[in-house]
């Protein structure tokens, strides 16, 4: 597999930003009473996207220590703030039970004022299990990347009766997310090929599988593989659907997903209770939040993620001259 010279995939950031942006308003809507029911891709969908992007990121990289380094970079300046965040509204209490949520992905939530951080230890864990994939030799042939996406769905498929009955909806979640990883993992493996096909083809599969929500069973296996085929008609719209002319000045997805849950109680405890104020109120306030991180926190940091005094470039292999024949 040859690295990634091919520009940047423009709607990959609009995708993570309508990701990040619904999980509030989900969170928003079940906190006024009725849950919204249903599966909607938006964790998995962040994963099945880094899955893709952090392979090319990996390919693209010095070594593990530059990988590891900008991965760092990309998560842990907001990580930090985010618990900032927590003493200053909270109370420095409440951090131990918030960082618990965080290193138990999600089983200790008691106490925790940004229950939305065991996602992020899924994915760090995720990014160790590709680096060492790597050496393993598992992305040297595309057939095992195969057989780790198959397998994790066959395992996801005979694992969900059993934690779905027991209602251990957390567990839930976290099932699906090693399927959504190497979705995008293949994606990456064939990006190519799927850059060249016709921009209706990827829309199509992307749109009639969101209409498909509302009309789905609640059986939780027919959901699964349903959101599995949503991630795969995610990832192709993103890599070969048409061109949304909008160009984001900055990411704030990582942010919004991060801050919102904080937003959302400060918001509640203060007296917005109403559904839809609320829901504007969380949005507009975790996009506020997010801007402000991701120009005076998370912006800054990434200036250092190629600093070439700590990973410095690889020597360019110089192909030997071969000796003029006399």
């Amino acid at each position: 597999m040859k690295p990634s010279t091919a520009p940047r995939y423009p709607n990959f950031d609009l995708l993570r930003l309508i990701l990040a942006l619904s999980v509030p308003f989900l969170h928003a809507w079940n906190q006024t009473g009725s849950t919204m029911k249903g599966l909607f891709p938006a964790v998995p969908g962040f994963l099945a996207l880094s899955g893709f992007l952090v392979l090319q990121s990996y390919e693209n990289s010095r070594g593990p220590g530059h990988f590891f380094w900008k991965r760092l970079l990309r998560v842990g300046p907001a990580f930090i703030a985010s618990f900032v965040l927590v003493a200053i509204f909270f109370g420095i209490k409440a951090i131990p039970a918030t960082l618990a949520n965080w290193y138990t992905f999600g089983q200790s939530y008691d106490g925790g004022k940004n229950n939305v951080l065991w996602s992020l230890a899924c994915e760090e864990v995720l990014y160790v299990s590709l680096v060492l994939l790597w050496f393993a030799g598992a992305y040297k042939r595309v057939v095992w990347t195969w057989v780790l996406f198959a397998a994790s769905i066959v395992g996801t498929c005979v694992l969900l009766p059993h934690i779905y009955n027991r209602q251990f909806a957390h567990v839930v979640v976290i099932a699906f997310l090693p399927s959504a990883f190497f979705a995008g993992n293949l994606a990456y493996h064939y990006r190519e090929q799927l850059m060249k096909a016709k921009p209706i083809w990827p829309t199509c599969l992307f749109v009639a599988s969101l209409s498909l929500y509302p009309l789905l069973p609640r059986d939780v296996i027919t959901q699964y593989l349903h959101q599995t085929v949503a991630i795969i008609g995610l990832i192709w719209f993103g890599i070969a659907g048409p061109k949304i002319p909008i160009k984001l000045p900055v990411d704030i997805s990582y942010g919004v997903y991060l801050y919102h849950l904080m937003v959302l109680e400060v918001a509640y405890r203060s007296g917005v209770t109403e559904r839809f104020p609320l829901m504007a109120t969380t949005i507009v306030g975790a996009v506020a939040v997010s801007l402000l991180s991701a120009i005076l926190i998370e912006q800054p940091a990434l200036k250092l993620k190629n600093h070439p005094w700590r990973f410095p470039k690889k020597s360019p292999r110089v192909k030997p001259v071969e000796p003029v024949p006399a």
